[in-house]
């Protein structure tokens, strides 16, 4: 057999395109030659009976790989997420938009459509609206918000409306303190918020065969300068009603673990964990420093997404349910003074040359991304300036909307530029990509909001600067904690409201619960997964899997309530 495939990362989960030339078997047969064609380029372009057929005549080639199944598997599961995705014909949602148009035209199905409001896509030459394209409509096109705005009246109770209040005396509070510390990084952190949360994971009695087990990872937070005294005071365990609480890591309880087994988890048939990992294998990162309890482990604090990780056996009736309650302290940080503090880049550092590199596949440095960095930065040499110029032009111009799958996409950042809106993980990927250009190192963040009334998954990014540290910036929050207003061309804002409207380009809020300090395949579980990550990218509502594979969404949910003190 002869298998020639393209790879566009080796590191990246499943992100690969095949090219087939030869395969030969016991009865001697060509496979399909796609010259520059890949089955990514024909997954986007919804030719799925096409890529099918190549993934077929893959499977009848002798001799392949475990990775090769893989990679063929993981083909065949994104075009089935992309079904899921695109799944309202026209009519379903002709049907939401005359609440607001009742005489809606094709020629204004057409315009949105070609302006990329209304996300559509040709899946096999039918014509099919993404889940959530009627309801983005009336978040991206100007027209359609207005139009909403007249029949539902304006909105209100917003996370923005609490921020406007809350922020002010933030500002504040940091402005005093930096006036009294020459040290930026220790005075930006104010205002203290304590908050316990409460997580709870139910997996369907349907989604996983009696017998079975079923593996869980919950999203844990982690620990750091703006999140502190994290305190784990219940970890629980249930089927249907009944619940049994699990012990609690008693104090300096932790073990270093090595690497897991490749082969199937097991766990006892009272739920309690049994051991997956084999007695040889390297260490892994997300190990040191974990905690394992009777039935449990917590990634340790260096792992960059952190879990608390549980297995149970399925007894195909009851609901499984897992949960944790956690208090902590979460601080607000905002730089007030931080031009004054920035220095020189040492272009040499690990860390410069890390976080302004590309990465497959998402943060790559487009000719479009290039352009567009250049022209919003032409001229400027200061690194904050540089990160505000984008910052304020994505807030100016891609209206947040709900996202799809993004295992499902293959460049992100090029995905939220074509179709001009993007949701939180998007944007901030977007603002990452071309601040790493523009030589400005960048990272991803990403957990929970937790603000008031407002507890939903949320992403953002960070930005270095030499002589200060990493540095917040929540692009979807934009000025003012959610407005997407452009600059007020006819007065002059007082420095108050300059420092308010920009806040997110240089602080965060203490609403918050960090689970991850970066994405994708750089960004494992511990204990690590067997098949691939339900979201490819982030880790905010957990994961689930059982021997035959993952279980995906509607099969299990997250959900978390939030008690402030």
């Amino acid at each position: 057999m002869k298998l020639i495939r393209q790879i566009f990362s080796a590191a990246a989960i499943g992100l690969a395109a095949f090219i087939f030339t030869e395969c030969k078997s016991e009865t001697p047969q060509m496979s399909p030659k796609l010259d520059e064609e890949t089955l990514d380029e024909l997954i986007e372009e919804g030719k799925f009976y096409r890529a099918d057929q190549i993934l077929d005549e893959a499977e009848k080639c002798e001799g392949l790989t475990a990775a090769d199944k893989y990679l063929i598997n993981f083909e065949r599961d994104k075009m089935q997420r992309i079904i899921a995705e695109y799944n309202l014909e026209e009519p379903q949602v002709l049907e939401y938009i005359k609440k607001y148009f009742p005489n809606v035209t094709p020629e204004q199905m057409e315009k949105w459509r070609q302006s990329g409001a209304l996300e559509c896509k040709l899946i096999n030459d039918k014509l099919m609206y993404f889940r959530k394209a009627p309801g983005n409509l009336f978040l991206i096109d100007p027209e359609c918000v207005a139009a909403r705005e007249a029949v539902d009246g304006p909105e209100t109770g917003t996370t923005g409306d609490f921020l406007k209040g809350y922020l002010p005396k933030v500002i504040s509070d940091a402005l005093f303190q930096q006036v009294w510390s020459k040290d930026v990084r220790t005075s930006s952190y104010v205002d203290p918020v304590k908050m316990t949360v409460h997580v709870l994971m139910r997996v369907m009695p349907e989604a996983v065969p009696a017998g079975e087990v079923v593996r869980m990872w919950l999203p844990y937070p982690k620990e750091n300068a703006r999140q502190k005294n994290l305190e784990l005071k219940r970890v629980f365990i249930g089927y249907g009603s009944n619940y049994k609480d699990l012990e609690l890591p008693q104090v300096n309880q932790q073990l270093k673990f090595r690497t897991e087994s490749l082969g199937y988890a097991t766990a006892n048939t009272d739920g309690t964990l049994a051991s997956t990992f084999a007695e040889d294998g390297t260490h892994i990162k997300g190990s040191e420093g974990a905690y394992q309890a009777n039935g449990y482990i917590i990634s340790g604090p260096d792992a960059a997404r952190r879990s608390l990780y549980v297995e149970m056996v399925s007894n195909g009736k009851d609901t499984l349910k897992v949960g944790y309650d956690l208090s902590y302290t979460s601080y607000n940080q905002y730089f007030g003074k931080l031009e004054e503090q920035i220095q020189p880049y040492d272009t040499t550092s690990l860390v410069y040359k890390t976080y302004t590199a590309e990465r497959e596949k998402h943060i790559i440095f487009t000719q479009k991304i290039k352009d567009l960095a250049d022209s919003l930065t032409n001229g400027v040499t200061e690194p904050y300036e540089k990160v505000k110029r984008i910052w304020c032009w994505i807030t100016e111009n891609i209206p947040w909307a709900g996202a799809r799958d993004y295992s499902t996409i293959p460049n992100i950042p090029m995905y939220v530029l074509k179709n001009g809106h993007g949701d939180c993980g998007q944007v901030s990927l977007l603002f990452m990509t071309m601040a790493r250009y523009k030589g400005i190192p960048a990272r991803w963040q990403s957990g929970w909001m937790v603000h008031p009334g407002h507890v939903n998954l949320h992403d953002w990014a960070e930005v270095y600067y030499e002589g200060v540290g990493w540095v917040p910036v929540d692009q979807s929050f934009g000025y003012s904690g959610g407005d997407r207003d452009k600059a007020d061309t006819t007065s002059v804002l007082t420095d108050d409201q300059q420092m308010l409207k920009f806040f997110f380009s240089k602080g965060l809020d203490a609403y918050r619960m960090i689970v991850n300090d970066d994405y994708g395949a750089w960004a494992p579980l511990y204990p690590a997964k067997i098949y691939p990550h339900n979201d490819e990218v982030d880790f905010q509502m957990g994961e689930v899997e059982w021997r035959g594979g993952n279980v995906l969404n509607g099969g299990w949910k997250c959900w978390m309530d939030v008690d402030y003190e």
